[in-house]
């Protein structure tokens, strides 16, 4: 078998010249449109879908120009993407016993990019992913995540000012009003009849991801940021994401959002420690000066949910909800009993229908109605039974042996992230694409470190 290498897969010795400018007109291809996903990765209307299908394509077209040496070569890169293509294959076999065949074949189909985003690396061979292209993709997704910051302020400022709801709040000042509105920023929200532009804790996902390389970055001193005014860019860009997450409608981002600060705090004394000293002052300096302020708008839902939580473990009648906590616990709850009852073989890939009957009929009382756990762990064994779990376990077993390799506290910043969310969320659509995307540059990384011959330049930039 030959060796891979960036020359043989561009432009191979006996390739002729027409092969030769369709494989690069295609890389050309392909590059712009990741550059795009990480651009656009926020956009509504199933735009990062559209965009995967077009990966999808340029990497089918680039795999059937591929020698069938380079194309054996790369197959490996496969192997840490076979639990959740074994996951994904249970979703679909569950669909022979499932109850409407038609819901879950559509539920499956959702799910799909558990195959089509491995596709993407392999049909495009970890030499695609060089060092250059990876820092790239890494800045063009800051920029993408400060586009998503700022449509998220306008959108907020925008309810903030109309909302009728808190005409009540505005006479008492505005420090009130806006404390009010951003405990309770989702509730305004869906009564002034808007929406984010993401999922409040996928977008948390990303902007904490977005923090944690530009603070790596400005740490390690990176060439993009060889500039002073190209530093005082990114500690501006910093600054915002900080604000972002702080004032996040997800109280799980928030909490996340501050263990990954203590952790890089924590890397840059080893390293940097004049760095992490300004960084402290910093991060003092705008508490003391925002917390009278804005202090009850970011603590007020952990509050509220604190109090929920009391009560329910005191069983105290007439429990209010903060929206969050509570009916998770409902959740939960209703998950459990559907895993008793068919611990083995799950409910298939409809399984939302019966989650739903479930729920209402065990709390009829509650104001909305709910179609998953709200825990992948839970929904994965609900859906495809243990076996599905099993698979599931293997992949962070093999996530967690793939970060423990590299060595690097962005991979284990990630898996927390990761973990934090599928406790209290189930992954779908943009969020799984922060999933495998960013697993698939685990792998690749993983790959290329084991085969130094790929490319002369092996050092990622994550």
């Amino acid at each position: 078998m030959r060796t891979l290498s960036s020359y043989d897969i561009f432009l191979s010795e006996n390739t002729r010249p027409a092969v030769g400018l369709l494989r690069g007109l295609t890389v050309v291809l392909q590059t712009v449109n990741i550059g795009l996903f990480a651009l656009f990765f926020w956009m509504p209307f199933n735009v990062p879908s559209y965009l995967l299908g077009v990966s999808v394509g340029l990497a089918a077209v680039f795999c059937l120009l591929l020698p069938k040496g380079e194309i054996k070569a790369s197959l490996p890169c496969w192997k840490p993407f076979l639990p959740t293509s074994a996951l994904f294959l249970m979703a679909c076999l569950s669909v022979l016993y499932a109850c409407d065949k038609a819901e879950a074949i559509k539920t499956c189909g959702g799910q799909i990019a558990f195959l089509l985003i491995p596709f993407v690396f392999f049909g495009m061979s970890p030499a695609f992913f060089s060092s250059r292209r990876i820092r790239l993709f890494a800045f063009l997704f800051v920029i993408g995540c400060l586009f998503e910051c700022i449509v998220r302020t306008a959108v907020l400022t925008r309810c903030f000012l109309t909302v009728p709801e808190l005409e009540y709040y505005r006479p008492t000042g505005f420090w009130t009003a806006l404390n009010e509105f951003l405990s309770f920023q989702g509730i305004y929200m869906s009564f002034a009849g808007m929406e984010m532009p993401m999922h409040t804790t996928v977008e948390a996902l990303f902007i904490n991801t977005a923090f944690i390389l530009v603070f790596l970055a400005r740490m390690h001193g990176k060439a993009p940021l060889n500039t002073p005014l190209r530093r005082h860019m990114a500690d501006l860009s910093l600054i915002l994401f900080a604000l972002s997450l702080l004032t996040s409608n997800s109280k799980t981002g928030q909490a996340l959002f501050v263990l990954s600060l203590i952790s890089l705090i924590v890397l840059a004394f080893r390293h940097r420690r004049r760095f992490a000293c300004g960084v402290l002052v910093t991060a003092a300096v705008c508490g003391c000066l925002l917390l009278p302020f804005i202090g009850k708008g970011i603590t007020g839902r952990f509050s509220q949910s604190l109090r929920v939580m009391s009560n329910v473990r005191e069983r105290t009648p007439g429990i209010e909800s903060d929206g969050s906590a509570l009916p998770r616990l409902y959740c939960w709850k209703t998950a459990w009993e559907m895993i008793k009852e068919r611990p083995l073989a799950g409910w298939s890939a409809d399984a939302h229908i019966d989650f739903k009957n479930n729920f209402v009929a065990h709390y009829p009382f509650y104001r909305n109605y709910y179609r998953h756990p709200h825990n992948q762990f839970l929904f994965i064994w609900m859906e495809t039974g243990i076996i599905g779990l099993a698979f599931f376990i293997w992949f962070w077993i093999k996530a967690l042996c793939l970060a423990s390799k590299e060595k690097r506290l962005f991979w284990w910043l990630w898996l927390l992230m990761m973990f934090g969310y599928c406790m209290i969320d189930v992954l779908f659509y943009c969020g799984l694409f922060y999933f495998m995307g960013l697993y698939g540059i685990l792998s690749v990384s993983s790959f290329r470190k084991h085969h130094p011959d790929l490319h002369p330049d092996n050092a990622l930039f994550l």
